[in-house]
């Protein structure tokens, strides 16, 4: 995952928007451990829903299961 960056302190949490380096579609984000997003294709990913402040993982899992987790935090 290449935004956004492990630790990262987050404003404006009405929307999030993952960017994805590598890894094969569709992907499966996960947002605390519930999927929020599944079947997406293209590597800019936008969250809207189940966003509220405080600490948070993401977890993005491509077709192949390999995996990458952010934990950031949302203000």
């Amino acid at each position: 995952m290449a935004f956004p960056l492990d630790g990262a302190v987050l404003e404006n949490t009405e929307t999030l928007t993952l960017k994805i380096r590598e890894g094969h579609a569709p992907f499966t984000v996960l947002l605390n451990g519930k999927p929020v997003q599944t079947g997406a294709h293209a590597p800019d990913i936008q969250l809207a829903a189940g966003l509220s402040r405080g600490a948070a993982t993401l977890s993005v899992i491509d077709a192949r299961g390999q995996s990458a987790r952010t934990q950031v935090w949302l203000d």
